[in-house]
């Protein structure tokens, strides 16, 4: 290109890409492309158009194609193409596609201009008319669903209180065919005649005083239904009151079960009153709202101070395993907890006593909990009952023990002055003392002079229990009577012998029978056989 026709070509206020016709390759491009995408010249010979593309559909290098196509082979082409700068920026410009001819080469100009602004204003533009178009279409759709809400009856009347309009519930109501029927009416013409006198006062009372009146609660009587009524000023552009608005809702429902709620609370509180057993109504948060004079009575205080200042769940009194339950039943769980009560651990006045304390949660139709139930159960009576049986069965249960040592260790009186302990089974040190205690017991009871411990029944003899038949002949001889050990068996004199363990002190026989002859002639009783 010559020197002026490039001065001319970057004079050109919009950026120029020329492409080859049949690659589509840019073969040269002007300085305010570089300008325009932040770039070099370099870098948009190598990556060519689609570089500088969003390149999602339809703005890809597929498309690209298409363009220069219709281009070549349908004339100039104008459309807009969302371009990326070497940034990474995307934004709008508007692509003239014109086919020339330099010379004698045919080539593809792609005049590029930066709409990026005119886009934004058009679209926002466009995204106001569509918020104000969608608001005013809510607020029409708002203003229709009001007037024909079922639940919801409205009317409007000038200042001479006669309709101007309703909606259909309203038509509906006083037994009209449209809405349109009621213009020209006044209650005076509608079914509800007789209490017109009363709904002009308050219709008056708004438009003069230009205040609303909510909440008036009215009953029907000709229909048996309950309806609440609210009353505003209507104004015209200008804020001049021109008439009055009302709309009523039925709210029999309502009543009759707010009616109902309150005979439920009446007989609960009816029920309270009459029961012995404390109880306490607990808002959701814990605060006492009502208690029954059981309550009074258990802790001698007076409730009625309490309700609305006590809180439960902050209560540092309580403890821990009461405050686990009352919190599981805040969380809409039953739950109960067995109390010690201890008032001189609280610096309170009273006696100790056991409680059974109770949670029970009142919840809704959805299921949450609108208030707790606590229930205190005075078991104390019941507790001493079971300590009392508690040590009445102790008592039998040590009397059969001391039952079982007494055939553990039987003292058997023979003759005067001579008893007889005959052992059976294993002696521990436990029976060891008993026998010993049994002996010396038996020696003073019976006045024995002589002792005869058998131990026949002893399995085995080892160095304890010879140290406790030691220890026992010890104790006789100190009460004044002598021991004879009878019943050694053969295993038993071994293991004596083995243990070496020396009972030469002591006199041992083979059998009972002989022990009782020596114990007789220690006596001096001698037996002599006669003839019969």
């Amino acid at each position: 290109m010559s020197t002026d026709y490039n001065a001319l070509f970057n004079a050109i206020n919009d950026a120029v890409f020329v492409h080859d016709t049949a690659t589509g390759a840019v073969l040269d491009i002007n300085d305010r492309v570089c300008e325009l995408y932040k770039t070099t010249r370099e870098d948009v010979l190598r990556l060519g158009a689609p570089g500088f593309s969003a390149g999602v559909p339809p703005y890809t290098e597929k498309e690209i194609g298409q363009w220069i196509h219709k281009a070549l082979t349908e004339g100039t082409q104008t459309f807009e193409w969302y371009s990326k700068k070497r940034t990474g920026e995307l934004f709008w410009v508007e692509v003239t596609l014109k086919r020339v001819t330099f010379g004698e080469q045919e080539r593809l100009l792609a005049i590029v201009h930066d709409i990026t602004e005119r886009k934004h204003r058009t679209t926002n533009l466009e995204q106001l008319v569509a918020e104000r178009t969608a608001d005013l279409r809510q607020s029409n759709h708002i203003l229709q669903s009001v007037l024909d809400a079922p639940l919801l009856t409205a009317w409007w009347k000038d200042l001479n209180l006669v309709y101007l309009g309703c909606n259909g519930q309203f038509a509906k109501a006083a037994g009209l065919p449209n809405p349109q029927a009621v213009v020209g009416l006044s209650d005076d013409d509608l079914p509800w005649r007789e209490l017109a006198d009363g709904y002009r006062v308050d219709d008056r009372a708004v438009i003069e005083s230009n205040q609303p009146k909510y909440h008036i609660i009215e009953r029907q009587v000709r229909a048996q239904r309950w309806i609440e009524t609210n009353k505003v000023p209507l104004r015209d552009a200008n804020g001049q009151v021109i008439g009055v608005l009302g709309t009523y809702e039925d709210i029999t429902e309502r009543v009759e079960s707010e009616t109902a709620l309150r005979q439920s609370e009446s007989r609960f509180k009816s029920l309270m009153e009459q029961s012995s057993i404390t109880m306490m109504l607990f808002d959701p948060d814990g605060v006492l709202r009502d208690a029954n004079s059981a309550l009074d009575k258990m802790w001698h205080f007076d409730s009625k101070l309490l309700i609305g200042n006590y809180n439960i769940l902050t209560d540092p009194k309580i403890n821990d395993n009461f405050r686990t339950s009352l919190q599981q039943a805040f969380a809409g769980e039953a739950s109960e907890a067995e109390t010690y009560y201890d008032p001189i651990l609280l610096d309170e006045v009273g006696e100790p006593r056991w409680i059974v304390n109770k949670a029970y949660p009142l919840k809704d139709e959805t299921g949450k909990v609108i208030s707790v139930v606590v229930v205190n159960e005075d078991i104390t009576e019941r507790k001493q009952a079971e300590a009392e049986r508690q040590r009445l069965q102790q008592q039998i249960i040590e009397a059969q023990q001391q039952s079982l040592k007494d055939l553990s260790t039987p003292i058997i009186p023979i003759m005067d002055r001579i008893i007889v302990l005959p052992l059976i089974g294993a002696i521990d040190s436990t029976r060891a003392g008993d026998l010993t205690r049994a002996l010396l017991k038996g020696i003073s009871n019976y006045r024995a002079k002589v002792v005869i411990l058998d131990i026949t029944g002893v399995p085995l003899v080892d160095t304890g229990i010879a140290n406790h038949l030691d220890k026992t002949i010890q104790a006789a001889r100190l009460k004044g009577a002598r021991t004879i050990i009878t019943g050694v068996s053969d295993g038993v004199a071994e293991t004596l012998v083995d243990l070496g363990i020396d009972w030469q002190g002591v006199q041992t026989l083979r059998d009972l029978q002989t022990g009782l002859v020596a114990a007789l002639e220690s006596l001096g009783i001698v037996l002599q056989k006669t003839s019969r």
